[in-house]
């Protein structure tokens, strides 16, 4: 993917009415999220950037997430949709 065809897509992220994130597959790594996802993790987007999307799942979704991650990865599948219990920084 292109920095312009990227950049697009972070725009276009921003203005879904829903929380969004875009995610780096093989590190986990938060590369982008609205302030709809931000909200829902209890941080400012910019403290959140880099961080590990595992860490903030819940412990007991973690090996599932990791599990998506992986088959996404190796593109075993082609997308997925979950819910998932997360961590916030008030517990």
């Amino acid at each position: 993917m292109s920095i312009v065809e990227l950049d697009d897509l972070i725009r276009s992220l921003a203005q879904l009415p829903v929380a969004a994130i875009l995610t780096e597959l093989r590190t986990h790594t938060l590369v982008a999220l609205n302030d709809q996802a931000a909200t829902l993790f209890g941080a400012p987007a910019a403290d959140l950037l880099g961080t590990d999307v595992v860490s903030l799942i819940d412990p007991r979704d973690r090996d599932a997430a990791r599990s998506a991650y992986a088959a996404l990865a190796g593109k075993v599948i082609d997308g997925y949709q979950a819910e998932r219990r997360i961590v916030t920084p008030d517990g």
